[in-house]
């Protein structure tokens, strides 16, 4: 008899709004992320590993890219490979806060409550490459032994943008 194998997909989408200081919407940009295999071994470990105390995970946050680097399964939150962009006027990473699979189907998002980013008004034309997941709220740290990053994208176009701009980051998941 064959051994089959069984398999499941995963498709996560980030879509990046920028608003101008009026509200006025200047760009939106939709990317297929990659989900690190420390996020796939965090998965797993929740899902059927027996220590879900050990790999909980309460919060997740959103991040931006300041570098144009492209997905690598093996980016960890320790060596993300990209440059985090922090020159934004919140203390913290914004939060990721989702609405569950049951109320979605077979996909988790947070399009109710869009992570926020206000640009400082002290930058001068910085550029958006790239957005993530990781479960650290600690602006442009990679120093927590701890911590996970469980995916990044790299957009589709890089985006300039300018002081007072704000940008709207939806992270939505689905498996099949």
């Amino acid at each position: 008899m064959a051994e089959s194998k069984a398999s499941m997909e995963w498709n996560g989408y980030f879509t990046l709004e920028i608003f101008d200081k009026d509200g006025n919407l200047k760009s939106r940009d939709r990317s297929k992320n990659g989900i690190t295999t420390q996020g796939l071994n965090w998965i797993l470990n929740n899902a059927l590993h027996n220590s879900t105390a050990a790999y909980a995970v309460s919060t997740w946050y959103c991040a931006l890219a300041s570098t144009n680097t492209a997905f690598a399964s093996t980016m960890t939150y320790a060596v993300p490979s990209f440059t985090e962009f922090s020159l934004y006027d919140e203390g913290a990473r914004p939060e990721y806060v989702d609405i569950t699979a049951s109320t979605l189907g077979t996909l988790i998002g947070n399009s109710s409550s869009k992570a926020v980013f206000t640009i400082s008004a002290t930058v001068t034309t910085p550029t958006i490459y790239g957005a993530a997941l990781m479960n650290s709220n600690a602006k442009a740290d990679t120093a927590t032994g701890a911590g996970i990053l469980f995916c990044y994208s790299l957009l589709s176009t890089s985006r300039a943008v300018i002081a007072t701009d704000v940008i709207n980051l939806t992270y939505q998941v689905g498996a099949s």
